[in-house]
Order: structure tokens, then C-alpha cells, then sequence
């Protein structure tokens, strides 16, 4: 028996591709901008209102939100409308020093940071403020002199402070003293002093309105009828040291010790002695 095999033609078919679309790559986000990128420097005088409006954008117009760190004691920060942050801050006048805050906008995918730095600065000056002190002269010999106290009256000339970052002392006056001083020996005559004087506070840039060490000078005459025959004043110089027990814009009250050189070589020996003051200078506006 006789067996046949076909064999059936093979064709190869060549379908044709197909097109796969690549996938886009996700839009690249921009993070929201401050109008500027440099610090901000503020310098605000103590006691003054703080109104700060900072505007950010966001190139792709997502919403914003603000945050800060950093904010002085009693200063707020809060949004207004989609694209401003505003900082409210009513300083005191005890209020002082720098204050670094940052303050951030963020779109929830990306954050910009503004720096701002703010300083706190008390600077001002006084003219001719009335005051009045007691004041005390102990001479070296008690037994020919006695101890001469009495009230005086100051004139402030001038005084300023400034509390900020420039070098220098912060605080400081310039004043005439007119003392009236009596003995406490029996027969000992009265005594007028007269003299001009400064002081200039040790520290720089103090915190504080109260306790502030200073230095200073005071010059003039001394003036009384039993000194030299034909001479019954001697010019004296008193180094000073002492402390601005409290100091502000309206009102000085200071402590201070010294001691009383006169120029002279015949009274050098017996009148030389310690100096105290107390007083204060007021004004009302």
C-alpha cells in the first residue's frame, strides 16, 4: 500500500508595528517667589507701629500658604488675599535688640524663604532739662572744714542715648552743677560750687533702662569766703564714677561718688575729699 505526504506551502506573514506613545514627563513645578531674595533690613525706632507686607507670586499660579519662625515677642503674622503676608508688631519702649525671622511660601511641593532682619533702636537727644540733686563734700581735714552737704540745682545741657549697634558709649550728658553747701563745723561760712560737668555710660548697646555704670569729669569753682586771704574761690577737677539709675527719653536719675581735687597747692591737702550726688533731670515733652 502506497502512502502520499503533501506538504503545504509555509507563509510567513510580517505584521506591522505598533506605535507605543512615550508618557510625558510630570510638569516641572517652580516654587512660589518674594518679590525680593536679599535680606530685608528694618530699623525701627522703640515704641513706633511695624507694618510689614511682603508679596509672593507663584509661576504656576498654585495657592499659597506663609508661615514664619522667628517673630519678636507680640508681633503677628497673618495672609491677606491669595498672595501677601503681613507682620504687625507694636514695639514698647523697652522693646530692644535684632531679631532674625523667616518667613516661608510654600505651593505644598516647593518653599521660598525671606530673610528679614529687624532692629530695634533707641536714639534720641534732650536739651536743657531742669533737675536737682544732694550733694555732699567730705574734705581730708574733717576737723578744720566740717562735712559740707546741701541741694543743688542741675541744668542738663544735653543727653542722648542710643541704644543700637554703633560703637561707642550709649548713653551720655552734659550739665551744669550749682551746689549750695553748708558746713556742719560751727562758724565754718557756706560754700558755692560751681561746675561743668559730663558723664558717659560704660556699656554699649544695653538692654536695660535701669543700673548703667558710667564715668565722668566735673570742673568749675569752688567758691568760699574763709579760703586764701584775697582769693575766696579754687578751681578743683573731680573724677567721677557712678550709675544712671534709671535712664529714659523724659527722665535721668544718677548716683555718683568722686573725688574733689582743687588746683591749688596751698588748699590741695586739707580740702581734697569725697564727692557724692544724688539727683535726677525730668522733662515734659
Amino acid at each position: 500500500m502506497k502512502r502520499i505526504a503533501f506538504f503545504a506551502p509555509l507563509f510567513l506573514v510580517a505584521l506591522p508595528a505598533m506605535a507605543v506613545e512615550p508618557t510625558p514627563p510630570p510638569a516641572e513645578n517652580s516654587p512660589p517667589k518674594f518679590g525680593s531674595d536679599y535680606e530685608d533690613v528694618r530699623r525701627i525706632k522703640a515704641g513706633e507701629m511695624v507694618d510689614i507686607t511682603l508679596d509672593a507670586q507663584d509661576p504656576d499660579n498654585d495657592p499659597i500658604s506663609f508661615t514664619c519662625r522667628g517673630l519678636p515677642p507680640g508681633a503677628r503674622a497673618r495672609a491677606v488675599g491669595k498672595t501677601s503676608l503681613v507682620i504687625v508688631w507694636r514695639t514698647q519702649k523697652s522693646d530692644h535688640g535684632t531679631f532674625e525671622v523667616e518667613c516661608d511660601a510654600s505651593d505644598g511641593k516647593a518653599v521660598s524663604t525671606k530673610y528679614l532682619r529687624l532692629e530695634i533702636q533707641d536714639d534720641w537727644q534732650s536739651y536743657f532739662m531742669p533737675g536737682a540733686s544732694f550733694s555732699m563734700l567730705q574734705p581730708v581735714d574733717k576737723a578744720a572744714w566740717g562735712t559740707f552737704t546741701g541741694v543743688s540745682t542741675e541744668i542738663l545741657v544735653a543727653s542722648w542715648i542710643h541704644r543700637n549697634e554703633n560703637r561707642g558709649p550709649s548713653h551720655g550728658r552734659v550739665y551744669l552743677d550749682m551746689d549750695i553747701l553748708r558746713s556742719t563745723r560751727s562758724g565754718t561760712a557756706s560754700a558755692f560750687d560751681l561746675a561743668m560737668g559730663f558723664d558717659l555710660s560704660l556699656e554699649r548697646n544695653p538692654s536695660r533702662h535701669w543700673l548703667l555704670p558710667f564715668f565722668g569729669m566735673k570742673t568749675g569753682a569752688f567758691i568760699q569766703k574763709d579760703l586764701d586771704e584775697g582769693k575766696s574761690s579754687v578751681w578743683h577737677l573731680t573724677p567721677l564714677a557712678g550709675a544712671y539709675l534709671w535712664a529714659d527719653k523724659n527722665l535721668f536719675i544718677t548716683a555718683s561718688a568722686g573725688y574733689m581735687l582743687p588746683v591749688s597747692a596751698a588748699r590741695f591737702d586739707d580740702l581734697r575729699g569725697l564727692r557724692a550726688n544724688v539727683g535726677l533731670n525730668f522733662s515734659l515733652w
